[in-house]
């Protein structure tokens, strides 16, 4: 009975003209319509080419989060043209930072790859940098629903090692402290946002 009831209301919510556009038995269903932000995977399409790379199943594997920066405002540029305000709005800035955070194992592959790049961008010893070209990395970010259906793509162009974290605090005390977590910081010259799922 409870659920004819459950039904007949839901029937005369949509049966309205009024935001008929809510669809209230996805909105219902346990709220699986919602975009989950675990549910992306990260790929190396260019990785850097003097660098040690463990591979792009081992990165996924180890990835905890991936946060982007990039800029979403609007350049309002504006111009007097014979006593009148004249507005237009411009480019966006597409370059921006991408913080990278693993979890390492005993192997260390993901602080041999970090430290890597960090060193052939700058040598400690020899103060000798790589060029350009050979430093920069190109990553794809693709994210899914829950069907896994692909539906957003981020594509990062010229990517460069801005900053490493490894975790060196020793104590005396078993299972005190995790040493496994490494971030990698990068900035990158432009991204392009594709919307697949159109």
């Amino acid at each position: 009975m409870a659920l004819n009831n459950l039904i007949t209301a839901l029937d005369m919510i949509k049966s309205t003209k009024y935001l008929d556009f809510l669809d209230y038995h996805k909105i219902a269903d346990s709220q699986k319509e919602f975009i989950r932000s675990d549910m992306w995977q990260l790929e190396f399409i260019q990785y850097p080419r003097v660098v040690y790379y463990p591979g792009n199943d081992l990165i996924n594997q180890r990835l905890i989060s991936v946060v982007p920066t990039t800029q979403g405002s609007v350049t309002d540029l504006s111009q007097i043209v014979r006593g009148f305000k004249v507005h237009q709005t411009g480019a966006v800035s597409t370059s921006g930072s991408l913080a990278l955070t693993f979890g390492d194992r005993e192997d260390q592959a993901i602080t041999m790859f970090v430290e890597d790049w960090k060193n052939k961008a700058m040598d400690p010893d020899k103060r000798y940098s790589f060029r350009k070209e050979d430093l920069m990395a190109q990553i794809g970010i693709t994210m899914f629903n829950t069907s896994r259906v692909p539906i957003r793509k981020l594509t990062f162009y010229a990517c460069i090692i801005a900053d490493r974290g490894i975790q060196e605090n020793f104590t005396g005390d078993e299972g005190a402290t995790n040493l496994s977590e490494v971030t990698l910081n990068l900035n990158f010259e432009h991204h392009k946002r594709e919307l697949l799922n159109m």
